[in-house]
């Protein structure tokens, strides 16, 4: 959340593009795609979206017990390795997940912020092209926002 609050304060009008350290980036798609949305002001949120199960075994790095989330699905969020965030949004998420209306304060940042937040917030989810997961497929990078988990 910290990246959240440091860009509302020092770069208020931007966009933010948060993806993990072992993504690349098509910087020219980002600038194209951004150009093409720069002046629409919707609650929405780019990225490939996904849905899972809370991970109920307690060796597991995202173990989440139920007395800490009940349902067995989490809400739909972005999947971790890239979301694309507008200014108006980028305040909008930040302002929401320090909020009390916002429960349970999750530790998985992705389910979290673009999941529960977003969902607090009546932020829609944009399902975005990102490739994933070591597909090295350059005609697909070249239509992509990004290539994950590279």
């Amino acid at each position: 959340m910290f990246i959240f609050a440091w860009t509302k304060v020092h770069c208020p009008n931007r966009w933010l593009f948060y993806v993990d350290d072992d993504t690349i980036i098509n910087a020219q798609q980002v600038i194209d795609f951004i150009s093409l949305r720069k002046n629409v002001l919707n609650r929405v949120l780019y990225c490939h979206m996904g849905q899972h199960f809370a991970r109920r075994n307690p060796q597991s790095k995202w173990f989440v017990p139920m007395s800490i989330w009940k349902p067995a699905l989490y809400p739909k969020y972005c999947q971790g390795w890239g979301w694309l965030i507008p200014p108006n949004v980028l305040s909008l998420l930040h302002d929401t997940s320090i909020s009390n209306l916002t429960e349970p304060k999750l530790w998985i940042d992705d389910v979290f912020m673009t999941g529960i937040v977003a969902e607090v917030a009546g932020i829609e989810l944009i399902e975005s092209l990102m490739a994933c997961c070591g597909r090295r497929d350059f005609e697909l990078y070249e239509k992509s926002l990004l290539l994950a988990q590279m």
